[in-house]
């Protein structure tokens, strides 16, 4: 499946939902339809999709249903944590939220620059959860 590059606009990827592979980096085309969005957090690659309409998040190997999952995102001193059941990924906290305060914007959150906050606030909305990726 064609998935969306959450931090690089324009970007897509070929998804592989059986073995959680990502390949073929490139420029979408126009009219391209994706099915999920991802991101690289630190060294492991994590997929947002649905799959027989429920959510599905990738974590590097692991699997889970989203709307099952507890999902939590802490901001350090030096890295951010998404931490999803009993997997945690630490990352570079993004360099945008440095600056986010500055940013005039309109409308500008801090989720629009973190994937793992990002996934944490679709998991405290669940109409919002029930919206995306439709």
């Amino acid at each position: 499946m064609l998935v969306d590059h959450f931090s690089r606009s324009g970007w897509v990827a070929e998804f592989d939902a059986g073995t959680g592979a990502i390949g073929g980096h490139r420029e979408a085309s126009a009219g391209e339809r994706t099915s999920g969005r991802y991101e690289v957090l630190g060294d492991t690659p994590v997929v947002l999709y649905r799959e027989a309409g429920h959510l599905v998040l990738r974590i590097g190997v692991h699997r889970v249903e989203f709307e099952k999952a507890r999902i939590r995102h802490r901001i350090g001193e030096r890295h951010c944590s998404l931490l999803v059941n009993e997997v945690t990924v630490r990352y570079p906290i993004p360099d945008e939220l440095y600056d986010l305060a500055d940013d005039l914007t309109p409308f500008v959150e801090a989720e629009h620059f973190d994937f793992g906050l990002f996934l944490a606030e679709i998991a405290r909305d669940t109409d919002r959860a029930a919206r995306i990726l439709q």
